[in-house]
Formats: structure tokens, sequence, C-alpha cells
């Protein structure tokens, strides 16, 4: 994926936040009388930094969790013809 995809999420996400905050904090100022703004304003800023650490880390596992994948179907299907079979209909019975 491209420099460019990413940051263009990323620019879409922040600014999705941002909508959020601009509406919220109004109706957070007029029910507390300003009192809880520093709390929404903390809260809203760890959401921010999740979200951003999210942003670089889930790309990265994804294509981690897509080369061990595709490294075990390689392994599987090299390895297909070395291991033995288990012949089920022909299994002895006890």
């Amino acid at each position: 994926m491209c420099i460019r995809c990413w940051l263009y999420c990323r620019v879409d996400f922040a600014g999705g936040v941002h909508a959020v905050k601009a509406t919220a904090r109004p109706a957070v100022t007029t029910t507390t009388a300003g009192a809880g703004n520093w709390l929404v304003s903390l809260i809203e800023d760890v959401l921010a930094l999740i979200a951003a650490i999210l942003s670089i880390l889930v790309p990265i596992l994804i294509v981690l969790i897509i080369g061990f994948m595709l490294l075990a179907f390689v392994w599987w299907r090299n390895g297909a013809s070395d291991r033995p079979r288990l012949n089920l209909i022909n299994y002895p019975r006890r």
C-alpha cells in the first residue's frame, strides 16, 4: 500500500475525530458548566493516540500474518508428498 493511501486514511480519520469533538464539546460544556471539559479532552487525546498507533501497527501486522500464511501454505504444499498418508478407509479396527 502506498504512503499516500495511509496518509489519506489518516486525514479522513482525523477529520472524523475533529467533527465528533466539535459536536460533543458544546454539549459537554453546557451539561457540566465547563467542569467536564478537561476529562473529555483527556479521553479524546488518549483515543486519538491509540488510533494513531493502531493505524501504523495494523497494516504491518496484516502483512506479517499474510506472509506467515503464505509460508505455511508453501511448506504444506512442498511437504505434502513427503508425509505418510493416513488411510482411513482401510484403517485396522481393534
